[in-house]
């Protein structure tokens, strides 16, 4: 859980900011986690705190993580690749394609 002290919530409770605009607000992963659990916390409000809702909720975690692997994470090593070099030799990577 992201346990953030009270006055470090507060600056998050504006409805005037957009998700960007929050996350740029973070100074550390704790706030991060802090606003993403608030996020699920409302959707559990509206949607009820039952097996589907938590599935639901899961899934669109785990979706998440792999999207911002394929599109960032991703996107990082290939650069680091280009900047350092493979691991692999280009015989090896062939084996993969």
């Amino acid at each position: 859980m992201p346990y953030i002290k009270q006055e470090d919530r507060e600056k998050f409770e504006s409805w005037e900011l957009s998700p960007t605009g929050m996350g740029e607000l973070c100074e550390h992963c704790g706030e991060l986690n802090y606003i993403i659990t608030r996020i699920l916390f409302g959707y559990i409000k509206k949607h009820s705190f039952c097996y589907q809702t938590i599935n639901d909720i899961l899934g669109v975690l785990k979706a998440i993580s792999f999207e911002f692997y394929r599109r960032l994470f991703g996107y990082y090593e290939d650069m680091k690749i280009i900047e350092n070099g493979d691991v692999l030799t280009p015989e090896e990577t062939a084996v993969f394609r």
